[in-house]
């Protein structure tokens, strides 16, 4: 969406929606050889990345935010969309993936779509069919109100933001503190860990520990998207060190009593591959 600003302080901003602009208006697209789409009659209300057996494509904010309502419609790969990967993220400095500590920094806006077929699908069980490419991921209604965003990283520029944000309802009780719903949400959370397989178990095989490990997860309906064997050598019989990797539950042992070691990282979520 065009965007009008407001200056506030250099390149602090105050931000508005205005319909009928354009997606290029306020974001990068890197892609190549027509990876990109502009579907519908109103060419750039609506993008469509797109990913074939080659490449595939992705899109950025022009300018990060420090803080603010933004939104947007998100149409997935429809039909069979195995191994097909499509992120939308919030990432600082146009450098870190993800949003696992969001802090004071401003953030840029960004989402692409890519093959991940060597891990995505039941952990790489299930490989993309390339027959259906190109895969076409959809984007439109970009909107944002009560932000803002900066134009550069200059000291005066990122303290305009901040200003304005302490100065705004976000700055303001009761958006200071979490709420006793939420404490209590974020407590339920804390507490859904994942009972680990019986650690007493000695099994005559690395093969029998992995089956073992991918069953119990499968009986108890968690998503296993990572398994990394380590053998050590040494010692007549084995034994399995588990780690739930998602809830931190991390088991230790001396390294006489856990010789050989698999490691399993597990989330909980649908999808479960039997």
């Amino acid at each position: 969406m065009k965007l009008i600003f407001t200056t506030l302080v250099l390149a602090a901003t105050s931000i508005a929606v205005v319909q009928g602009s354009k997606f290029w208006d306020d974001f990068y697209v890197n892609f190549r050889d027509g990876k990109v789409q502009y579907p519908g009659y109103d060419t750039g209300s609506t993008i469509a990345l797109g990913l074939d057996n080659t490449t595939g494509s992705v899109f950025q904010s022009k300018y990060p935010y420090l803080f603010g309502n933004l939104s947007m419609q998100l149409k997935l790969v429809g039909g069979n969309s195995a191994g097909t990967i499509t992120p939308y993220y919030g990432l600082p400095r146009a450098a870190d993936l993800g949003i696992p500590y969001l802090g004071y920094q401003p953030m840029y806006i960004y989402s692409r779509i890519w093959n991940g077929e060597s891990w995505a699908t039941c952990g790489g069980g299930v490989k993309t069919d390339w027959s259906l490419q190109p895969f076409l991921a959809s984007y439109t209604n970009f909107n944002v109100w009560n932000a803002c965003e900066i134009r550069d990283y200059t000291v005066s520029s990122s303290h305009a933001c901040f200003e304005k944000l302490y100065s705004s309802s976000y700055g303001q009780a009761p958006n200071l503190a979490l709420t006793q719903a939420q404490i209590d949400d974020l407590r339920g959370t804390i507490s859904l860990k994942m009972e680990p397989p019986p650690l007493d178990r000695v099994y005559a095989s690395l093969e029998e520990a992995e089956t073992e490990i991918f069953a119990f997860a499968h009986r108890k309906g968690y998503n296993l998207s990572r398994l990394h064997s380590k053998v050590n050598k040494g010692g007549e019989k084995r034994k399995v060190w588990l780690a739930c990797a998602q809830a931190g539950d991390y088991r230790n042992g001396t390294a006489g009593d856990y010789r050989n070691r698999v490691d399993v990282c597990t989330g909980r979520g649908g999808g479960v591959c039997a």
